[in-house]
């Protein structure tokens, strides 16, 4: 009986996920950022990423991206992200937006953290599946890394934990 009911949910799943109401309300994001540092944190952070984002209603996306972030490390984020529609959809459209996520660092001297990012800005209606967007908004990245210290005496290995605190500007383009 478990077997059947799995199997049957699967398939309604599978049914909804690959409908054609559900590719229609999928919107793809491609965004580049850069960041300016708060005074406790160095480093200029650079950003790019992908995501994709399903409309729930009118004013509201949720979605799921990943890319590559640069601060003293390269890192590999990947995150779910919020978005909401201020006002209904017009030629420009004001929107407020929330990303949580984790990034991972492919170099061995660094382990990845959590990544917390919010904003607003603002969209202009090109057609009506194409956006171009540009947004204002605060990012904190937190990772550690592996540091080495030497001199003629000693030689010394640390970690460092860092926190990110940046404000970031963003533009991007949606299809």
């Amino acid at each position: 009986m478990k077997r059947i009911a799995l199997f049957t949910l699967g398939c309604i799943f599978f049914q909804c996920s690959f409908s054609q109401n559900f590719v229609e309300k999928l919107r793809y994001q491609t965004e580049i950022a850069v960041g300016f540092p708060l005074p406790e944190s160095h480093g200029t952070p650079k950003w790019l990423c992908q995501k994709v984002m399903y409309e729930l209603n009118p004013r509201l996306m949720c979605g799921f991206g990943a890319g590559i972030s640069r601060y003293d490390k390269t890192l590999v984020p990947m995150f779910a992200d919020l978005q909401w529609s201020v006002l209904r959809s017009r030629r420009f459209t004001q929107f407020v937006e929330a990303r949580a996520g984790y990034s991972f660092a492919p170099s061995p001297s660094a382990s990845g953290g959590s990544n917390i990012g919010l904003g607003i800005g603002t969209s202009f209606r090109l057609s009506d599946a194409h956006r171009i967007y540009a947004s204002v908004g605060y990012e904190y990245q937190y990772f550690c890394q592996l540091k080495t210290f030497e001199s003629a005496v000693v030689r010394s290995r640390f970690v460092e934990k860092i926190g990110h605190n940046a404000l970031s500007a963003t533009v991007g383009f949606q299809f």
